[in-house]
C-alpha cells in the first residue's frame, strides 16, 4: 500500500469517527488531531454534552464591555444565542463583539428578531412574541382589540384526522329543502368525506368540490408534552379552517362558465352597487351583479363524524344580528365599509367573502365564525377564524408545540431575560419587546375547545379556551434556512 493511500485511509477514517462521535451528541472542534479523539469518546461513554436535555440550560457568568470604560456581567450557554433578521444565529457573546466594534453601536447592524436555543434535544427558535401590523377589531366593528394578543379559533371543532367510507353530513345544509344547487342562498351538497393521502389526509367537500390536504394524521387531540410537529399541526389548523368556510358556502344563484375552482372577488355593496351609508343594508355583488343576498356571515354547525347536529355555533339570529351591528357600524366582512379604515374587521392575512365556482354557479364563501355571541359583544367571541394561524401563515410562520415552547419558561429568568437587557439596555434597542409573561398557546389540542399553552407567570402547562386571547411566540418554519 503506497504511502498517499495509507494517509486518504486514515483521513477517512478519521471523517468517518468524527461523524459518528458528533451524532452522539459530542462536538468535535475541527482542529482535534487524531490523537485528541479519545477524549472525545471518554464523553460519549459519559453520556456525552447532557446541557440542556432537560430544558435547562447551565448559565455561565461572562464578563462584556459597555462602553470603553465599563463592563458588566452577563449569563451565558453556548446553546443559547440570538437570532438576526438574516435568520443568522448568533453566539451571544459574538453578537455583542460586534456592537463594540462597531463603536459600541446597534447602527447599520442586522437586527434582532428572535432567540435561539438547544433543549430537549431540539433546535428551537423563538421570534418575539407576535403583533398583527393592523389593529383590529370584532367582526361588528363593536369592540377595538390589541395587536398583541390572538385567538387560535376552531372552537367546539372536531379535528378531522381520520378517513371513513361513509359521507359524514353537516348542518344546516342536510335539510332537505336547503338542498337546491343553483338557488340562491341554498347549498349544493349536504355531505363531505375524507380519503387517506400517504401519511395524510384529503377532506373533500361536495358543496364547493374543492379538496383540502393535511399533510399528516398524527395531529389530533392528545396530552401535552407528545408532539414535535408543528409544522403539521399549523397547516392541518390551515386546511381545516379553509374546509369549513367551504362547508358552508351559499350559492349566489349567478352562472357562470369558469372551471369548478375558479375564484373571484364578491363585492359588498348597497342596492344601487355603490358603498353602503352607515345602516344601509348591504349585498353581495360578483361581476358588476347583485346577488341579492344580504352581506351576512354564512351559518354553521359542527361537522360531527358519525352524526348530525341540530344546533349550530352561528345560527341565523346571531347572524342577523351581526349584520344589524354591521350595518350601524359602517363595516363589513371584506373591511371595504364607509367606517372600515377606522374599524377593521380583517387582521393579517385572513380571508373575507370570496367566490368559487361550482358546477355553472358562483358559490359564496365567508370567514367562519365558531366562538359566537348573537347579545354580548365582547373581545373573546365574534372574531373570525383564526387569528393566530392566518396572521402566521401570512408571515410564514408556525405556532409550536408546548414541549417546543416550555424550554422558554425554563429558560426564561436566566438566559432570556439576560439577552433582552442586553439588547434593550446595553445596546439601547428600545423597540424590542419585553420577555413573555402571560399565557401563551401552542399549537397542540387537547380537545375541541381547548389547546395547550403555558403560562409564563408561573410555569404551569395547561389546556386554554381557544377562543381566548392569548399571546403568540410563533417560531419560523423548520424549512427555514439558517446561517
Amino acid at each position: 500500500m503506497s504511502v498517499a493511500t495509507e494517509i486518504q485511509r486514515l483521513q477517512g477514517a478519521k471523517a468517518s469517527l468524527k461523524t459518528s462521535i458528533e451524532n452522539k451528541g459530542v462536538t468535535v472542534p475541527s482542529s482535534t488531531k487524531l490523537d485528541g479523539y479519545s477524549a472525545l469518546v471518554e464523553q460519549i461513554q459519559q453520556g456525552g454534552d447532557t446541557d440542556g436535555m432537560n430544558g435547562f440550560l447551565s448559565v455561565e457568568s461572562k464578563t462584556i464591555s459597555t462602553s470603553a470604560s465599563a463592563t458588566t456581567n452577563i449569563t451565558y450557554n453556548k446553546k443559547c444565542g440570538i437570532l438576526d433578521e438574516n435568520y443568522k444565529k448568533w453566539d451571544t457573546l459574538a453578537w455583542h463583539q460586534r456592537w463594540v466594534d462597531n463603536g459600541y453601536s446597534a447602527t447599520g447592524l442586522s437586527k434582532p428578531i428572535g432567540i435561539w436555543m438547544k433543549a430537549f434535544g431540539l433546535d428551537i427558535v423563538f421570534l418575539w412574541p407576535l403583533t398583527s401590523n393592523v389593529s383590529y377589531s370584532d367582526v361588528t366593528g363593536t369592540i377595538t382589540l390589541v395587536n398583541n394578543v390572538f385567538s387560535i379559533g376552531l372552537y367546539n371543532c372536531i379535528a378531522i384526522t381520520s378517513a371513513t367510507a361513509a359521507d359524514r353530513t353537516v348542518w344546516p345544509a342536510n335539510q332537505s329543502d336547503m338542498i337546491a344547487h343553483g338557488t340562491a342562498g341554498k347549498y349544493k351538497s349536504a355531505t363531505f368525506r375524507t380519503v387517506n393521502n400517504g401519511d395524510g389526509l384529503d377532506m373533500i367537500c361536495d358543496n364547493t368540490l374543492e379538496t383540502f390536504t393535511i399533510p399528516s394524521r398524527n395531529v389530533g387531540d392528545t396530552n401535552a408534552f407528545m408532539k414535535d410537529n408543528a409544522d403539521e399541526y399549523m397547516e392541518s389548523f390551515y386546511q381545516q379552517c379553509e374546509f369549513f368556510r367551504a362547508l358552508f358556502a351559499i350559492c349566489s344563484g349567478i352562472a357562470t362558465t369558469q372551471p369548478n375552482g375558479t375564484k373571484t372577488n364578491v363585492d359588498i355593496l348597497n342596492a344601487s352597487g355603490q358603498q353602503a351609508a352607515v345602516n344601509e343594508d348591504m349585498y353581495f355583488w360578483i361581476g358588476g351583479t347583485n346577488t341579492g343576498l344580504y352581506a351576512k356571515y354564512n351559518l354553521n354547525c359542527i361537522p360531527n363524524p358519525g352524526g348530525n347536529e341540530n344546533n349550530g355555533l352561528l345560527t341565523q339570529s346571531i347572524a342577523d344580528n351581526i349584520y344589524t351591528k354591521q350595518k350601524a357600524n359602517g363595516v363589513n366582512m371584506n373591511d371595504t365599509g364607509v367606517n372600515s379604515s377606522s374599524k377593521h374587521v380583517l387582521y393579517e392575512g385572513a380571508k373575507g367573502a370570496e367566490a368559487v365556482a361550482v358546477n355553472g354557479y358562483w358559490y359564496i364563501k365567508t370567514p367562519y365564525l365558531s366562538a359566537t355571541n348573537g347579545t354580548s359583544f365582547a373581545a373573546n367571541s365574534n372574531i373570525a377564524d383564526a387569528p393566530a394561524i392566518y396572521i402566521c401563515k401570512h408571515k410564514g410562520l408556525v405556532l409550536p408545540t408546548e414541549r417546543m415552547l416550555y424550554p422558554y419558561w425554563l429558560n426564561k429568568t436566566t438566559h432570556i431575560s439576560s439577552i433582552v437587557n442586553l439588547l434593550k439596555t446595553t445596546e439601547g434597542l428600545i423597540d424590542i419587546p419585553n420577555v413573555a409573561n402571560s399565557f401563551c398557546f401552542s399549537i397542540t389540542r387537547y380537545n375541541r375547545t381547548n389547546n395547550w399553552s403555558v403560562f409564563f407567570e408561573r410555569g404551569n402547562i395547561q389546556n386554554y379556551t381557544i377562543s381566548t386571547r392569548c399571546t403568540i411566540i410563533a417560531c419560523p418554519l423548520s424549512t427555514q434556512q439558517y446561517t
